[in-house]
């Protein structure tokens, strides 16, 4: 009978509060997989390429500051795991002076920082010059560049090389990204602007179980746009570091219990889908890739789950110029 109290006991312990204990650290082991965070400092962009999954164009507006950028930081340090930092967009040079202060409050807190550009402002080695020499000052790491068949139709990729050219210079690293049609993820405008033109078979809606591209379950790096939406992938948000904490976002982040993130888990795209379908959605036969079909079914779950699939920017609807 005291063997079966104290089973009993256990098991209440075990299920009331170790029980919560290992939910809790089966969740925080996302935040422990956490170690970067790549800030969208705008989603205005030089350019409107069309395989642009978060639909930078020049009719996005807005900015993220340096003060959110350090509140975000502070936020991050209690997780203690967040080694890296880049900064992105949109094309964050449009926004230079932020851009510059993005960068200063990075290294402040310690971290490397890369930049991802599309170098429309390198028209000369000297234009290079005067926008680099003082973010490598502030403590830009490295410069990561953006040039394809898509990016050339509003950048000469001389620019890219230019602007490669004079940050090898300055001791800086650098790296160039190169995206071809058979690597685009169709989603974003990618998904409303070459979709249809593509001639593959692509995949049936039914064929899409698991998710290939995201690690949706215990993300390494999120990104974090000027709204504050920490994104696991782009257009799905686990929380709002503008009202809590990224320590504490991570920490409460349950992939099983999201609505999105959730679904994926369990059935993929092809579940997100199954979703839609009830609030009238009808898919197609065949979508180009998994992403296309989970974008999809996404802008069709929106008005069912707001906070979750946002903002209006990653769906193509720019919100007001201001005046």
């Amino acid at each position: 009978m005291r063997a079966r109290g104290q089973a009993a006991i256990m098991e209440d312990v075990k299920r009331d509060g170790n029980g919560g204990a290992e939910e809790q650290k089966e969740r925080s082991m996302s935040a422990a997989s956490l170690t970067g965070i790549h800030f969208l400092l705008t989603y205005r962009c030089s350019a409107a390429c069309d395989h642009c999954f978060v639909w930078g164009s020049p009719e996005q507006s807005g900015v993220m500051s340096a003060d959110d950028i350090d509140a975000y930081l502070i936020g991050a340090s209690d997780l203690g795991t967040i080694t890296s930092a880049a900064i992105e967009g949109g094309e964050p040079f449009v926004y230079y002076d932020e851009l510059l202060a993005a960068v200063e409050v990075c290294h402040r807190h310690g971290l490397p920082v890369d930049v991802l550009s599309n170098c429309f402002w390198a028209r000369s080695e000297q234009d290079a010059e005067n926008a680099l020499v003082p973010l490598v000052r502030a403590g830009l790491t490295k410069l990561l560049t953006s040039t394809d068949v898509f990016h050339t139709v509003y950048v000469p990729s001389e620019r890219v090389d230019t602007a490669i050219a004079v940050a090898e210079r300055l001791g800086i690293g650098t790296g160039k990204m190169v995206s071809r049609i058979e690597s685009v993820m169709f989603r974003g405008r990618a998904a409303h602007a070459l979709a249809p033109k593509d001639t593959r078979e692509g995949v049936a809606w039914q064929e899409c179980p698991t998710c290939p591209k995201e690690a949706l379950a215990s993300p390494r790096r999120v990104h974090l746009d000027r709204h504050g939406n920490l994104h696991a992938c782009q257009g799905i948000s686990i929380g709002n570091a503008a009202s809590q904490s990224i320590a504490d976002v991570a920490r409460a982040y349950d992939p099983e219990a999201h609505p999105i993130v959730g679904a994926l888990l369990r059935g993929g795209p092809t579940q997100l889908a199954r979703m839609a379908m009830e609030d009238g959605f009808s898919p197609e036969e065949r979508y180009v890739d998994a992403c296309h079909l989970c974008y999809e079914s996404r802008r069709a779950l929106r008005p069912r789950h707001p906070r979750e699939l946002g903002p209006d920017e990653m769906y193509g609807i720019a919100p007001p110029q201001p005046v």
